[in-house]
Formats: C-alpha cells, structure tokens, sequence
C-alpha cells in the first residue's frame, strides 16, 4: 500500500507560501519541475516512480501544514528511504522531522534529527542555519487551528530505522 493511501488528504490542497512549506517556485527555481503540488499530483509522480523523494516530500508538507504530524513524519521518513532526488530532499526531510518532534514535544528525537541534518552539510536553502537554529531554540508550532479545520487521518506504520 502507497503512503497516500494512508493519508485521507484533500486531493485539491495546494501547496502555498507559508513559513514551513517550500513552495513550487522555491522547485522551479532550483531546477526541478512543478509536478507535485497537488496531492493527485503528488499520486501520479508515485505511481510513475514508488521511490521519488520528491512526491513523499511534498506529501509531507501538506500533512504537515495540516497538523497531521503523524502522516508528515512517515512522508519526510519516506522520503529519506526513496531516490534523493533532488538532493535537497534530505537535508530538509530531518530538519522537517525535527520540527515535528519538537512541535510533539519530543525534543531528544528533534535534537537527533537536527544533527542529522547538519551531518548531511547541506546547506540548500539555509537548512544547516534553521537547524542550528532549532537545536539552540525548539521550533514552536503557529497557534491556531489547521488550515480550513481540515484535519486528516493517516493509518500509522513504522518509520523504521535510519
């Protein structure tokens, strides 16, 4: 079973500008194309190929920006375990999982993914400095309900171990 079947997403969520997601022009401008920026698209770029880093990330941002931490951390999970493609995708999937953890209150499992992000040295789009940033200060997730009270559901499974 594909992790999109897990996740009860609404298929029309658009990605947009907020302070977490790294929006389709952030893609364009880095040399990658807009193909999933939707959750159907998202579906299509895993159906062509199980392992895109890129689909299960961006999966994971609208998880996330849904409050659905759960499906976000098995997204950003799964991202780490697909092609790394492009590779950027890491860095920023433990930086992600960071954020999820410290927003749960789970600040040693934030601290190891945090260091796991620096290990990685790369700096894309200033993660090493947003990780530097929240291992001395834990990230505080934005008050206020999910965006639209849309919330999902996601069936869990493991993230396994990296």
């Amino acid at each position: 079973m594909l992790l999109f079947e897990l996740c009860d997403l609404p298929t029309e969520r658009r990605l947009g500008d907020k302070q977490f997601v790294r929006g389709p022009s952030e893609v364009q401008r880095l040399g990658q194309s807009n193909d999933c920026d939707t959750l159907e698209k998202c579906k299509e770029a895993l159906k062509a190929n199980p392992n895109s880093s890129l689909a299960l990330y961006r999966i994971g941002e609208m998880c996330f920006l849904q409050r659905n931490f759960m499906c976000a951390a098995n997204s950003f999970s799964g991202s780490l375990e697909g092609d790394l493609k492009p590779e950027w995708t890491e860095v920023w999937a433990y930086v992600n999982l960071g954020k999820i953890f410290d927003a749960t209150n789970q600040r040693q499992r934030a601290l190891n993914e945090y260091r796991r992000a620096i290990r990685t040295l790369d700096n894309t789009r200033g993660a090493l400095d947003e990780a530097r940033q929240y291992i001395e200060t834990p990230y505080k997730e934005m008050p206020g309900p999910a965006p639209h009270n849309q919330r999902t559901t996601c069936n869990s499974w493991s993230m396994g171990a990296r």
